[in-house]
């Protein structure tokens, strides 16, 4: 990758110290506005999958619950 006046190098190398995969997220800006969005649905499916198949119902219910008041918690919090 060549190296930006504004210390692109920098920037990428401290992205990928915290974990950050620069290609991916590159890659993911080149896709429409469309594309991320069918991706994203693509990813939540295929997280659905993994949890019908491993989780007992019991324990999906409650994480769903916990998501559902994490979310109403930020709506509070944004109203």
């Amino acid at each position: 990758m060549p190296t930006h006046p504004d210390g692109e190098s920098a920037i990428r190398d401290r992205a990928e110290a915290l974990g950050v995969d620069f290609d991916a997220l590159v890659a993911n800006l080149r896709l429409s506005p469309a594309e991320r969005i069918a991706e994203l649905v693509r990813m939540n499916r295929f997280h659905h999958d993994i949890q019908s198949r491993t989780l007992s119902p019991e324990l999906r219910a409650a994480l769903q619950a916990q998501e559902i008041e994490r979310a109403r918690a930020r709506l509070r919090e944004a109203g």
